[in-house]
This record gives C-alpha cells, structure tokens and sequence, in this order.
C-alpha cells in the first residue's frame, strides 16, 4: 500500500486497547460513511495481523487494526525500535488507491515482528534499514520504505483505559510463545 501524498493536516484519533483485538485506532474525520473502504492485510509467517481500512472517495486511512499478535518482544532492543535519525513529516497520508483496482481486499504477506514496552507498541520491518520516512500521525507513526509504501507501525501513547487487558493479551503471546518453545526444544533434545 503506498502513499500518494502528504496533507499537512492534523486529524484526530481515537485508540482503544483490548484482550482480543489489542490495538484499534480510528481516524473518523477522514471517513465518509457514504463510501465503501478498501481493506489492506499485512500478515506475518507467526500470522500476526494488522488491518487498515482506507476510505475510498477520501483516500485517507480511516482506521489501522492491530488484529491479532502471535508473537512478541516484550522487552525493547533499542537499536531496533529508535528511528529518531529517520526523517520525519507530519500530516495526514493520502493513499494510492489504484493498489486496490480489481478488488476491495489486498493481503500482503510482510516480514515484521512485533515489540512492546509500556506505552508502545512496534509493528517493525525486519530489517530496519528500509524504512527511509517517517510520517507521525496522532498516536502513531508509520514507516515507509522508497517506494513509498508503508511497512511498518508505532503506536505510542497507549492509553490507561482497557490497558490491563491489552497486557494480559501480551502476557498470553508471551506464555503461549515460551511453551512453544520448550516443546520445540524437548522434541529435538532427542
């Protein structure tokens, strides 16, 4: 999905943190509930997921769904997560709709991993090095490569509401990825 421009607009957001659906960020202000959406899916190999949602006649993304997290680094690498010496620009992304041409749902399979301190989350590009911008958003920045397209996410500022069950659904990733591993080392200790 690739940016076709940026509106030097500020636009409001509103996030909500949950057990089952850990991160959901609207941007009402950019949707005309008149106009269908088109659906973009970034899907890792652990089959994490997150979703945006781009109203059609606006352009612009109406929200960005972290739908579900298989996997994750609870403790941050700060060489992974500090783009502070990527350039930056802040607006409101218009986006290239001609992506979407024969349908109203593109799935990309991407190669990002997922990291979370207490009041971030990272969708990141293995490898850091091709996020060239940054565009801050309100909660969030997403990282684009060259080609303009977005490849990766971070939300900060994550609020005290719902923040408890938002841990508790780390917390489990976190339990069910350990348990994974210490079956997966059993089996091949043999």
């Amino acid at each position: 999905m690739q940016i076709q421009s940026i509106l030097h607009e500020n636009v409001n957001s509103e996030i909500e943190l949950d057990f089952y659906v850990p991160v959901t960020v609207e941007f009402k202000e950019n949707d005309n509930p008149t106009k269908e959406l088109l659906y973009f899916r970034m899907l890792n190999e652990r089959f994490s997921f997150v979703e945006f949602k781009v109203n059609s006649e606006s352009r612009k993304i109406y929200s960005i769904i972290v739908v579900s997290i298989n996997e994750i680094e609870k403790s941050l690498d700060m060489e992974k997560t500090d783009f502070s010496n990527i350039p930056f620009e802040k607006g409101n992304p218009t986006i290239d709709i001609d992506f979407w041409r024969d349908t109203t749902v593109k799935t990309a399979k991407s190669n990002f991993i997922t990291m979370y301190n207490t009041n971030d989350l990272f969708i990141l590009p293995e490898d850091k090095t091709l996020v060239t911008k940054r565009i801050l958003m309100s909660n969030l920045e997403l990282l684009v490569n060259d080609e303009k397209e977005i490849i990766g996410i971070i939300f900060f500022g994550l609020p005290n509401e719902n923040k408890k069950d938002f841990e508790d659904c780390i917390d489990r990733v976190i339990a069910v990825q350990d348990s994974n591993k210490m079956q997966y080392e059993a089996k091949n200790s043999n």
